[in-house]
């Protein structure tokens, strides 16, 4: 029988002890937080949490919406204060005129370098809808349409529906090999019909925004899903589960789902209007071609658009008469002629 010495067992109070006098830590760490609320203490709990919301309701606004309100809080106000205050003393009132010039300047500048370049491709899309698809998904898609239509069991009636070239696209990402030799057949069959109910949601124009929303999240969801599935042992994951590799191209889930309704609206629904696929396949190449400069045309129209929006500009803001600018630079003259009369006499 094995017996304790008196040491340890004084050993193993004192341990004891010292554990009921430390602070409880771990209370710390069950306050039940969201990871990705942000708290204040004090008086300013209250102005904090304000700020907080602001700042969450921002981050889930859209590019635009950001952009006015930053531009407007950085450059706008500000740049209209210090018109409002230039050459206050000289002129003994505040610099209303420089103030207006500032303004319209600002105003008008600031959201003509984002409305018109989407005013610009909003109609390009509405046209020519694969247009506003990204390089990647255009080269990508292109070359599985190619082979989707060359397959010898393809049937020219199937390109009505999206749910063939759906599978197309499946077998481009997600080939036998990228599978762990462990998971059985129809579970990739069930993967693989998981995605095209995914992927054709894309199509569907009875869903709403907030429906497509969830829709286009419940398939880059899938898709992570499907990548941590094919990874195989010892294989390094890859950076973004994301991401698919389809003929060649790196292109994200989020993509994937609005182009395709893009590709499918566009060049798919021309190309089924053949039936031989010889055709289809030249078919194809041709109109990716013609949205490639189309995509190259809408850019530089855009740019030479707000270029020339910007010179005509000042035409909208400036005042009659003499600028603020011209306005200051004649007051500091006259002032600078008065004190040298001033001088001599």
């Amino acid at each position: 029988m094995k017996v304790s010495s008196i040491n340890n067992i004084q050993a193993n109070k004192n341990i004891k002890n010292d554990k009921n006098k430390m602070p409880n830590q771990t209370n710390y760490l069950s306050n039940n937080m969201a990871k990705d609320s942000v708290s204040f203490g004090g008086a300013g709990a209250k102005a904090g949490n304000v700020i907080t919301k602001i700042f969450k309701k921002l981050d889930n606004a859209n590019f635009f919406v950001e952009f006015l309100i930053v531009d407007s809080c950085s450059m706008v106000i500000p740049r209209i204060l210090v018109g409002l205050n230039r050459d206050k003393k000289e002129l003994g009132h505040l610099n209303y005129k420089a103030a207006k010039e500032e303004a319209g300047r600002e105003i008008f500048s600031g959201p003509s370098m984002n409305l018109i370049p989407m005013a610009i491709l909003t109609g390009v899309s509405a046209i020519k809808p694969a247009a506003r698809m990204t390089h990647n998904s255009l080269d990508g898609l292109t070359d599985a349409a190619k082979k989707y239509v060359s397959n010898e069991y393809f049937n020219a009636k199937d390109m009505e529906k999206a749910d063939g070239f759906a599978k197309q696209l499946f077998k481009e990402a997600f080939d036998d090999k990228n599978f762990k030799q462990h998971l059985f057949k129809d579970e990739k069959a069930i993967k693989q019909q998981a995605f095209v109910d995914a992927l054709t949601k894309s199509t569907d124009k009875k869903l709403s925004k907030k429906e497509m929303k969830a829709a286009k999240q419940s398939f880059i969801d899938l898709v992570k899903d499907i990548n941590n599935s094919t990874i195989k042992k010892g294989s390094s994951a890859a950076l973004d589960a994301s991401e698919m590799n389809i003929s060649g191209k790196t292109i994200k889930a989020v993509d994937l789902f609005e182009d395709f309704s893009q590709y499918q609206k566009d060049i798919m629904s021309k190309v089924s209007k053949e039936t031989d696929s010889k055709k289809m396949v030249e078919m194809i190449d041709k109109l990716k071609k013609n949205r490639v400069a189309l995509k190259a045309i809408t850019a530089a129209s855009a740019f030479f658009a707000v270029g020339g929006f910007l010179k005509i500009l000042p035409k909208f803001y400036q005042q009659k008469g003499l600028s603020p600018a011209q306005e200051s630079a004649l007051l500091a003259q006259k002032q600078a002629e008065a004190a040298k009369e001033g001088g001599q006499a």
